[in-house]
């Protein structure tokens, strides 16, 4: 036994020496191999190792084959040129290894079917050292699975014609100087790819990366499919584009995106279309810096989902005529020179298709970019701008809508419109604005309308609806035969020059009529200063229509203005909620020509006329005037003056007028006057000179005890002429409006 464990003993370190000496001496019955194949071969684990001599060129229609747990050893910077069909078969438990390998350069005739193998590149040679290349635009496939590639400059180097050959599963890149696939261009092969192609993510895989292309072609019917955790790369600082005419589709998982990162842009032509999801798209920092471009009218749409756009100048740039096709939900703008979509002016100019504005995680707006006159909303297109958007306009151009206008803004996520000089509602332009703040452009110091009304008789509505109109010089401008279109409530004015809505008359302005052409209702809306009619022609109430001013609302009449009517104007003021109709500088008496009855009908509640030359004026046999509660003030001639027709008022009064009610001696007039106060007139209460009407002024307060003077025996103010004053009011009628709502010096009735 003693001399047994002796020979082990010594016999064991020579036994481990030649074992160790066997990994450096090739087996002695390794085979040498090199040069063209022009017969089907297979390389069998029996024969293990081959060693390449030279360059294997496997011939067109011949195949190759690598049996399981082949050793193939290249020397001499050989490689392998597949024109035939290269078929590598290794197991699970039988890797075939190829090392030391210059490359396997697939033809266009090339195939391969590798499974299992060991890629191992000529660690020697700096600058070729490539894994597999494949050019040719065939229909030969490049199959690799389950096998890994290593030491390589470039893993795997395709052109954009060829990449769809390749197809892999499993592929493990380690080791290599760069772990990614390579799209060349060599020379002449095109920038477009030829088929559909689906880059897959694989174990250590960077990306695919370009190099030595300007830009990238997907030419219409190619569909490029980017799988989840795939990588799309681009580091050159020249100018590269993804241009799709074609499909692109990104299948990007929540923990799994897929990265399209380092272009000047990607590109949506007429023809191009898109389904992006969970997507990372990284700009280049060299040149244009655009994420996503969107160009040409088509329907082909541009869908991004669940994605993020970053370190772009332009995130999003996309034709106005474009714009529709442009869906997003979920997409993250971070990081960005600006975090906003930008829309650039086409040739038309305007929107081609309904388009739907939503807000996005980190957008700060749609921006016009180069619209230095107008941006068009034709007729027949709506555009949508959902709760949250802005739209934000930096030219002092004109926002003209023919078409319909939307904005759904909510109370806590308001519509902003910003920057245009005007938001024009021409013709049919339709308009249903809610929670929406509209900031008109401040260096425009002629313009600066926030919304504009008119053009012709069209019952296209304008809704405006709990939103805020700031920063302008008229936030409201409308013809008034286009004011009808109006509809405000609860619309908040804000920071503007002038607090009001202008309602214009003059023809010479934008052509259009100086008369209301459908009824109209004015209401008062917070911070609203008054319904201002400016313009050098009357504002005419035609036979048919109805001007309707409700509790709160102010009528502001400009400088020589007048109101004529020949259908109905009626008002609908409360005590202490009351209607006022008065000039625009609303400071002194003589300031507007006054309220004309053209046999019309008024009929004035809780209201105050001030500041006329003469306040209303009853012109023809059937006009028809009723005033309850209601104060005529302060008038440079005459307060009420009655030409013909019929007057009746209660509970009302004339103060501070020169004359309160003049009744001239023309026509065949009705005047019933009691129950008010008749006071502060300079010349006279009442002064009739009709010969035959009889004015029927009784119980009305003429300011003193002792009732009127002139032709009656009292201090108060004159009652001349037909009129019967007795019996009259020995104080102030008991149904007169508070000294608070319409600074006059009388009581509320209890």
């Amino acid at each position: 036994m003693k001399h047994y464990s002796i020979f082990i003993a010594l016999t064991l370190p020579i036994f481990g020496l030649i074992a160790l000496l066997s990994l450096f001496t090739p087996p002695v019955h390794a085979l040498d191999v090199g040069g063209l194949i022009s017969t089907d071969t297979t390389w069998t684990l029996a024969n293990s190792p081959y060693i390449m001599k030279n360059d294997i060129i496997i011939e067109s229609g011949v195949t190759l084959t690598v049996d399981a747990g082949v050793e193939v050893v290249a020397e001499n910077d050989s490689g392998m040129q597949v024109y035939g069909h290269l078929n590598i078969t290794g197991t699970p438990t039988a890797t075939t290894v190829i090392s030391n390998l210059l490359s396997i350069q697939m033809g266009e005739s090339g195939s391969a079917n590798i499974e299992y193998a060991q890629i191992l590149a000529n660690t020697t040679n700096p600058l070729t050292r490539h894994g597999i290349g494949i050019f040719g635009d065939s229909n030969n496939i490049i199959s690799i699975a389950h096998s890994t590639i290593k030491n390589a400059v470039h893993p795997i180097i395709t052109a954009p014609n060829s990449i769809h050959r390749l197809q892999m599963d499993n592929v493990t890149f380690t080791n290599n100087v760069n772990n990614k696939v390579f799209i060349s261009k060599p020379y002449p092969i095109t920038n477009e790819l030829s088929q559909d192609v689906v880059l897959t993510a694989q174990p250590g895989l960077e990306g695919y990366e370009l190099i030595d292309l300007s830009y990238l072609n997907v030419p219409e019917g190619i569909t490029l499919t980017l799988e989840a955790g795939a990588a799309l790369l681009n580091s050159s600082e020249s100018l590269r584009d993804i241009d799709i005419s074609g499909h692109l589709v990104v299948n990007g998982q929540i923990t799994n995106t897929a990265l399209i990162t380092g272009f000047g842009y990607v590109v949506f032509y007429d023809s191009g279309s898109a389904d992006i999801n969970y997507a990372h798209i990284f700009a280049n920092n060299f040149d244009y810096r655009i994420g996503v471009g969107v160009f040409g009218n088509s329907k082909n749409l541009v869908s991004v989902t669940n994605s993020t756009i970053e370190n772009a100048v332009y995130p999003i740039l996309a034709d106005a005529d474009s714009l529709h096709r442009l869906q997003m939900d979920n997409v993250a703008f971070a990081n960005n020179v600006n975090n906003k979509v930008f829309i650039s002016k086409p040739y038309s100019g305007e929107l081609s298709q309904n388009v739907f504005l939503t807000s996005q995680p980190g957008l700060e707006g749609y921006e016009l970019l180069n619209y230095p006159s107008q941006f068009n909303l034709p007729e027949g297109i709506t555009l949508t701008l959902e709760a949250g958007v802005s739209l934000i306009n930096v030219d002092e151009s004109y926002f003209n809508v023919a078409g319909h206008l939307i904005t759904k803004g909510t109370i806590t996520n308001t519509v902003l419109i910003t920057g245009f000089s005007v938001i024009d509602f021409r013709d049919t332009g339709i308009g249903n604005i809610n929670h929406t703040r509209i900031v008109v452009n401040d260096t425009d110091p002629s313009t600066r309308i926030g919304i504009h009304v008119g053009n012709k008789d069209f019952p296209s509505p304008v809704s405006v609806k709990n939103s805020s109109i700031e920063n302008a010089i008229y936030p409201i401008l409308s013809s008034a035969d286009s004011f009808h279109r109006l509809q405000l409530d609860n619309v908040t004015f804000a920071n503007n020059i002038n607090d009001q809505v202008f309602i214009y008359t003059d023809s010479g302005i934008m052509d259009e009529n100086d008369s209301l052409s459908h009824d109209v209702v004015l209401l008062p809306q917070p911070g609203l200063e008054g319904y201002t009619v400016i313009g050098d022609n009357p504002l005419q109430i035609p036979e048919g229509v109805t001007m309707t001013v409700q509790a709160g609302a102010s009528l502001l009449i400009s400088d020589s203005g007048k109101v004529e009517v020949y259908g109905r104007l009626e008002t609908n003021g409360t005590p202490f909620n009351p209607v006022t109709i008065t000039s625009a500088a609303d400071s002194a008496p003589g300031q507007w020509e006054g309220i004309a009855v053209h046999g019309g009908e008024v009929d004035l509640q809780n209201t105050g006329i001030r500041y006329g030359i003469t306040n209303l004026t009853l012109i023809s046999p059937t006009s028809s005037v009723t005033l309850s509660h209601t104060h005529i003030i302060s008038a440079s001639d005459s307060g009420i003056q009655v030409q013909d027709g019929q007057l009746n008022a209660e509970c009302s009064a004339l103060l501070d007028n020169n004359v309160g009610l003049a009744v001239e001696n023309s026509g065949n007039s009705s005047v019933f006057i009691q129950q008010s106060e008749i006071s502060g007139n300079s010349y006279a209460g009442i002064s009739n000179t009709h010969t035959t009407s009889v004015v029927n002024g009784r119980f009305n307060w003429w300011g003193t005890t002792d009732g009127p003077s002139g032709d009656y025996a009292g201090s108060g103010d004159a009652a001349y002429g037909q009129v019967n004053a007795t019996p009259w009011l020995t104080n102030t009628p008991d149904c007169s409006q508070p000294i608070e709502q319409l600074f006059l010096p009388m009581i509320v009735k209890p």
